[in-house]
């Protein structure tokens, strides 16, 4: 083989041998989370600076994402191209929420498990479960809040004794 097809068997090679891995729901959530954390990413304002400050977010988005050790590692145009789509489903989803669409011609073909959850599911059972821990939260609050009305009125009462206590013994030592 010459030196020049050599470049080209590794490419097709390569090609042949390197799968795309879709990606998991946590890593979608993943995904979701650090662009929240960038909000430049968002920004549609066009103009030189703004272009540089996505591409560095972009960057760094990718490094925090590949640093963990649960996620397949990816690249920042996988990881672009994978929050372009979490968006187009969820405008497709809300337009349907609105009755803006006929939901039967714009359902997405999307080949996951039947354990993988919908977004809005997700988002549904996330929002459950703020709720859940907020009221745990509430509830927590309001026994300390109780505990504390014990304790003072305990220390109220430790404080009134003590004082009876010195007065009795005033009382004595002066008849």
């Amino acid at each position: 083989m010459d030196g020049k097809s050599m470049p080209l068997l590794k490419a097709k090679l390569h090609k042949m041998c390197s799968k795309k891995l879709a990606f998991t729901s946590w890593e979608r959530d993943l995904i979701v989370a650090l662009v929240q954390e960038r909000p430049i990413i968002e920004d549609k304002r066009i103009h030189a600076q703004n272009i540089e400050l996505k591409r560095k977010a972009w960057n760094e988005l990718t490094t925090e994402f590949n640093s963990h050790s649960h996620v397949t590692p990816r690249n920042h145009i996988q990881l672009k191209r994978c929050w372009e789509n979490i968006k187009t489903q969820r405008k497709k989803v809300s337009q349907e929420s609105m009755g803006l669409t006929d939901s039967s011609e714009t359902e997405p073909k999307i080949k996951r498990s039947s354990i993988n959850m919908q977004e809005s599911e997700l988002d549904s059972e996330l929002l459950a479960l703020k709720i859940k821990r907020e009221n745990i939260l509430i509830k927590r609050e309001e026994s300390l809040i109780e505990y504390e009305k014990q304790i003072h009125d305990l220390q109220t009462k430790k404080l009134n004794l003590e004082i009876e206590i010195l007065n009795k013994s005033l009382e004595d030592y002066i008849y």
